[in-house]
């Protein structure tokens, strides 16, 4: 499997012609932000992509996340490794 990994570092502006690049170069995107999903820089990737490339992203639920510590907040929101590499894995097939 070929992957490239691009860091986000900005989410406004986005860089739409690095992710025109990204997405002429693969036929699957997964964005992963620790904010939430909705609104975020995965919704903007998917605002920018044009061809029929196939879009995850994967980040926290639009509501209340209880309090705790880190991995555990990952584990049940589906940020942790294992939970990534899940994710993508159902994803691409």
């Amino acid at each position: 499997m070929d992957a490239t990994v691009v860091d986000m570092r900005f989410v406004k502006p986005i860089d739409a012609a690095l992710v025109s690049e990204i997405e002429k170069a693969h036929s699957h995107i997964v964005t992963v932000e620790d904010g939430v999903a909705l609104g975020g820089a995965g919704s903007a990737v998917r605002e920018i992509v044009s061809r029929p490339c196939m879009v995850l992203n994967l980040g926290l639920p639009d509501q209340f996340v209880e309090h705790g510590d880190t991995p555990s907040l990952y584990e049940q929101c589906g940020l942790s490794e294992k939970k990534i590499l899940e994710s993508i894995q159902k994803f691409i097939g």
